[in-house]
């Protein structure tokens, strides 16, 4: 059972997201005059600061706004309509899935089709089909789900990056590939996101994890080897978090290779190696040998350690930390922006625009603490 939460902290985010960062989104997140979504909001005043508009963004924004629709917020349906017709219409690639961005105009900037931006709208769509409950979203998930499969493919091994490929290959785009797979298994139709989940899980027992080492690798060559240069032998606490979340939901589904005892091994590694003792907050990655490379906790760490931490404190303590160091950060003068970045070592915060794409992991990091309610059901 989650971990009853301190009832200041409960207060502070029920508060933030239906007061503040609801309403502040929907009147300066959405495009309602033009299209879609705005990717970056100022700190001091929330005017849009970015000239493209991003499918990722776009993406994550529909799964925000349709859990905000199911927590009752005004609007929010209407947003989820608004990035569909975006997502849907100028940000679709000519050859079928979706380019990487387009400007404000509408047109593409970037018509790259990235493998984790076509997850996040693999996994987009599920969950407007579960608000919506529109067939023909199901129609575009099967589609984007056999474009993966025919030319994403790589010729050894898992998935390629992007279309042109890419070096190094990662584990993050199959990790959120998972995400998706996962979100249309609890949609509860049949379809190909059942087999793929299993084969993802696998890849990363096979290729991404180390068991002996508790350590889950993030860069790799074209045959998903780890490279061999121990600069690019790294770790990141806030992805641990996030396989912790996903083989527990792969274990609920049933998926191969869940095994009970893998979250337990993600969560001590990045408790005990990547958190700093100074701050008390992850870091934004370490080393082989445990020295921290990039110093920088990124909002999104805390949110996926904060779900963890409520759903399994057994293996991830009490959500009270997690949860502290995370309103630090949500406790701005403009009321549902936030500080994206502090460093774990000095504890020093950064003045810099809000990224929307922050917001989707605001959401799943905090619904289960806020609203009681575990894997997005």
């Amino acid at each position: 059972m989650p971990e009853p939460a301190p009832d200041a902290s409960l207060q502070f985010l029920e508060d933030w997201w239906l007061n503040s960062a609801a309403p502040l989104w929907l009147d300066h997140g959405v495009d309602w005059r033009g299209r879609g979504f705005f990717d970056q909001l100022s700190l001091t005043d929330a005017a849009n600061v970015a000239d493209i508009k991003r499918v990722r963004v776009c993406a994550r924004q529909i799964f925000v706004f349709a859990r905000l629709a199911r927590h009752g917020v005004p609007r929010a349906r209407a947003a989820v309509d608004h990035g569909l017709a975006c997502l849907l219409g100028p940000m679709r690639h000519s050859d079928g899935g979706f380019v990487r961005s387009i400007d404000l105009a509408g047109r593409a900037r970037d018509d790259t089709r990235d493998l984790y931006d076509q997850a996040f709208v693999l996994f987009a769509l599920a969950h407007a089909y579960r608000l919506l409950g529109d067939e023909g979203l199901v129609a575009e998930a099967r589609r984007l789900f056999a474009l993966i499969e025919q030319h994403f493919r790589h010729p050894i091994i898992g998935l390629v990056e992007a279309l042109p490929a890419t070096l190094p290959r990662r584990q993050n785009p199959h990790m959120h590939l998972l995400e998706a797979c996962l979100a249309w298994m609890e949609a509860g139709l049949d379809g190909p996101w059942t087999a793929l989940a299993d084969e993802l899980v696998g890849l990363m027992r096979e290729r991404f994890f180390s068991e002996p080492e508790a350590r889950l690798f993030e860069f790799f060559d074209d045959r998903l080897e780890l490279i061999a240069d121990p600069a690019s032998q790294v770790f990141e606490p806030g992805h641990h978090f996030e396989w912790v979340h996903l083989i527990g939901q792969g274990r609920k589904a049933g998926v191969a290779g869940c095994d009970e005892y893998l979250p337990g091994l993600l969560a001590r590694t990045a408790l005990e190696r990547g958190i700093s003792p100074r701050t008390g907050i992850p870091l934004g990655s370490v080393d082989r040998a445990g020295v921290p490379v990039d110093p920088d906790c990124r909002i999104w760490q805390l949110c996926e350690w904060l779900r963890v931490a409520t759903d399994r404190p057994d293996i991830a303590g009490a959500a009270s930390r997690p949860a502290t160091a995370l309103i630090a950060m949500l406790d701005v003068p403009l009321r549902g922006l936030w500080r994206e970045r502090r460093n774990a070592l000095t504890g020093k915060v950064q003045d810099e625009p809000c990224p929307a794409s922050s917001l989707y992991h605001i959401m799943t990091g905090t619904e289960s603490f806020v609203f009681g309610i575990s894997d997005q059901g």
